[in-house]
């Protein structure tokens, strides 16, 4: 159920935030998150909603991971090729064709 909260809350975070009130810091109070009114699905239904959030979360960070690797041996190649150590071309067809 929790689980179920927290990721409902989440994916209403814009709406949450036009609830609040205030100047310079916009704030919200309980009285205003209890009368946000939460849907809540049979039990069964909330667990795999859970599941299959934490699925994609998961797939997401893989994917990041990915990301990131890539993008540190881009630099490294591209470094490489500037001070000589590699030929760009070659490194260029390498890289283009894992990425598209």
């Amino acid at each position: 159920m929790s689980d179920h909260l927290w990721l409902y809350l989440m994916s209403e975070y814009e709406n949450l935030r036009q609830l609040a009130s205030g100047n310079n810091q916009p704030n919200l109070n309980a009285e205003m998150i209890a009368s946000y009114s939460v849907p809540l699905p049979p039990l069964e239904l909330q667990y795999e909603l859970v599941k299959q959030a934490m699925e994609m979360r998961q797939k997401i960070e893989h994917r990041k991971r990915e990301v990131d690797e890539l993008r540190f041996r881009i630099t490294s190649e591209i470094e490489a090729a500037i001070m000589g150590e590699n030929d760009f071309c070659a490194m260029y067809s390498s890289l283009s064709s894992e990425v598209f």
